[in-house]
């Protein structure tokens, strides 16, 4: 290795001061990135210096809880899921509860990596659990349809499912049903734009298995299809609900997105909602245009969220 070696910094500060440190100097790295990136591209000047010096001040000196930091983001605000009130309490339990469940080895979620700890990494991805989990109560609450059915597209190892079943339970619903869709395989070009395929999406996932997924969600297997093959061309050999409550959509790719809705649409309830995974990353530039393109002449109202996703919420018309 060369003295410049990033890998030897790397190292060193791992044997020095533990993983934990380099997990937090990793992170702390995107969101300062990220937010330098966007105070110069929106700011003035004089509001850049400002803007920098308080982030900083924020992080560095505060001597109360920072707030938020995680997914490339960073709110100095209290999190949701820091109030008193019910849905904070069940949301605590449930992320408290898998990471019980990850730390016994119960679980295999194969989307976390090396160096970062598993429980490291959910607790990053914790604002966008919390959509999940909200969303699907706000669907049971809002929805007058006696149907209770609940779908996921792209559910890789089922940890976003995990949040969304255990809200369901909690809620005590009737007979629902939780339709789970993937290929659990890589992704194909033939289902992909050109400008996915030069972002390297082509051949992503392929260390998905869905019997590490079904073990994952073994406690909820009463109430989960599971629909196996690559979307859009698996759905009409799929069990596929006529009514729908809550669908979230996470493929990754515009194509089968855009699929998805034309098929799926007409089967959302008068209060259903749609929660978006990838809708305002730079990676899925495309899948956000399809999803703009597909509400632009629809009723209801598409809410793009600072995470990342965005909620389309159906107006009941």
């Amino acid at each position: 290795m060369k003295l410049g070696d990033p890998t030897i910094l790397k190292n060193c500060i791992k044997k020095t001061f533990g993983g934990k440190l380099y997990e937090l100097l990793s992170l702390s790295k995107h969101i300062l990135t990220d937010s330098l990136i966007a105070i110069k591209n929106f700011f003035t000047q004089a509001e850049k210096r400002w803007l920098v010096l308080g982030l900083a001040k924020d992080i560095l000196c505060s001597k109360e809880n920072l707030g938020f930091f995680g997914w490339h983001m960073y709110a100095p605000v209290s999190p949701p899921w820091t109030g008193d009130g019910k849905i904070f309490q069940q949301f605590n339990q449930v992320n408290n509860h898998l990471l019980e469940l990850i730390k016994a080895k119960k679980l295999k979620l194969m989307r976390f990596w090396p160096p970062y700890s598993l429980e490291f990494r959910i607790n990053t991805f914790k604002w966008r659990h919390y959509n999940v989990f909200w969303s699907v109560k706000y669907a049971i609450q809002m929805n007058e349809s006696s149907a209770k059915n609940f779908v996921e597209f792209g559910v890789g190892d089922g940890n976003a499912a995990y949040y969304a079943m255990q809200s369901l339970t909690l809620e005590k619903v009737n007979d629902p049903k939780f339709y789970l869709y993937d290929s659990w395989g890589p992704m194909q070009g033939r289902f992909l734009l050109n400008d996915e395929k030069k972002k390297g999406l082509e051949g992503r996932y392929d260390f998905l298995c869905i019997n590490d997924t079904k073990a994952n969600l073994k406690e909820f297997e009463n109430i989960t299809v599971f629909n196996q093959g690559y979307l859009p061309e698996s759905i009409p050999f799929s069990e596929n609900p006529d009514d729908i409550s809550w669908m979230h959509i996470d493929i990754n790719s515009a194509i089968p997105t855009r699929e998805i809705l034309e098929f799926f649409y007409d089967k959302l309830s008068k209060r259903g909602v749609i929660l978006f995974d990838d809708y305002a990353w730079k990676m899925h530039k495309s899948t956000r245009k399809t999803v703009d393109d597909f509400f632009s002449n629809k009723k209801g109202l598409l809410f793009p969220l600072p995470t990342g996703q965005a909620i389309y919420f159906n107006s009941g018309c």
